[in-house]
């Protein structure tokens, strides 16, 4: 007779998982696991594990966790018959500027599973891309259809990239414009790839040619002339040049002008732009408005701040601490001689430029209004000639 072998816990645990997987799991610590009752349950003898098992506690466990399960199973049901469920993510994550490789992250991958539905993958959104932007594109072109239209053509360039873009809109509703196209640039546009692009858009809206009555460019040259081609087939066409464009350069000259006004400006940004401590102490003030390349209005913005704020600007930027060379340039720059005549000239002379700017710049204001503000705009001192300079450009366009 063969002698009787002591059976160890583990392989009883293993017998127990494998007549009841759904009930019981293995612990780290090596002992069994009630899933229902979030307990550990002795198994050093069978018995126990059958008398635990029969309690009211673990059968009313038992009872909860297969409503959850039938829930969760009818719940991925109801959401998997939605098919529309990529459409929706994608569009969700285009519309607040999410980038799709976001999809990976396992937070949200558990998050949509605890709502009870699988998050679609990354590459299955972007198949979806093309049919999101056919269909966008079909509600631009029902918003215009048989409606006066206008188009706004310009350039933008982002990481060194340039952008040809095309805005359309109604005159109905002229302060609500659609991005209609958006190409990158391989080439120096001209006047003909300029006017070709603007009735390539038109044909592709089905716009009646009576209908295209406004295009909007910016006053460079070659912009100019193409704005000037598309005239002879859309009888009701009227060609407009940005207004506020030629503010934006009307600041440009008279930064050009006040260049010692400008170095001041900048270096007093270049010292405290990555600095919180010195940003606080300037604060105390009001942070001086930080020009932008491409918006030159910002600039005379910062000049009018310091025609105003001059001296206390000048009594915190030396307290600055330390020797370097862009707090000892800043010291220096701030020190020029007639730096606050210059300001109180500008403010004087061009503070109305800003106001008409910020004016302009507004959806609502209407073209008309527009030429009329520019027509009566005069500068009684005009030291960088600013009113010859908008008559000129008036007489060009």
């Amino acid at each position: 007779m063969m002698p009787k072998v002591n059976v160890t816990i583990a392989y009883k645990i293993q017998s127990i998982l494998k007549e009841f997987p759904e009930e019981f799991m293995k612990s780290p610590n090596n002992e069994l696991y009630c899933n229902s009752c979030n307990c550990t349950v002795s198994c050093s003898k069978c018995f126990l594990v059958d008398s635990y098992r029969k309690t009211s506690k673990h059968q009313k466990g038992l009872g909860s966790r297969s409503e959850q399960l039938i829930l969760h199973t009818s719940q991925m049901l109801l959401k998997s018959s939605d098919t529309n469920f990529v459409e929706k993510v994608t569009k969700a994550f285009f519309s607040d500027d999410i980038p799709l490789y976001k999809l990976n992250n396992k937070y949200i991958k558990n998050l949509f599973c605890d709502i009870g539905h699988s998050l679609p993958s990354e590459t299955t959104c972007r198949r979806t891309v093309l049919q999101l932007s056919a269909h966008e594109l079909q509600r631009i072109r029902n918003t215009v259809h048989d409606k006066q239209m206008f188009l706004v053509v310009d350039e933008s360039t982002l990481s060194s990239t340039q952008y040809f873009n095309i805005l359309v809109g109604s005159l109905e509703t002229p302060h609500v414009s659609y991005l209609y196209d958006c190409q990158p640039l391989t080439y120096a546009p001209n006047s003909n790839s300029i006017a070709e692009a603007v009735g390539d858009a038109v044909r592709t809206l089905g716009t009646n040619r009576n209908s295209f009555c406004l295009l909007l460019f910016d006053a460079a040259k070659y912009m100019v002339a193409a704005g000037a081609i598309p005239k002879s087939l859309y009888p009701k066409l009227f060609h407009v040049t940005y207004v506020a464009h030629l503010l934006h350069n009307c600041a440009m000259k008279v930064r050009s002008y006040f260049k010692d006004v400008d170095q001041p400006i900048a270096k007093v940004i270049l010292v405290t732009v990555k600095n919180k401590n010195r940003q606080a102490k300037i604060a105390t003030i009001g942070y001086p408005p930080q020009p932008v390349l491409t918006r030159r209005g910002n600039w005379l913005n910062a000049a009018l701040y310091y025609a105003k704020n001059l001296p206390e600007v000048k009594a915190i930027v030396e307290r600055f601490e330390g020797s370097g060379v862009l707090v000892t340039i800043a010291k220096v720059g701030l020190q020029t001689t007639g730096l606050a005549s210059q300001f109180l000239k500008i403010k004087d002379q061009y503070e109305r430029l800003v106001m008409l700017i910020e004016t302009m710049e507004s959806a609502k204001y209407t073209i008309k209004e527009a030429m009329q503000a520019i027509q009566e705009l005069d500068f009684r001192e005009d030291t960088c000639n600013i009113n010859r300079y908008i008559k000129k450009k008036n007489a060009e366009h």
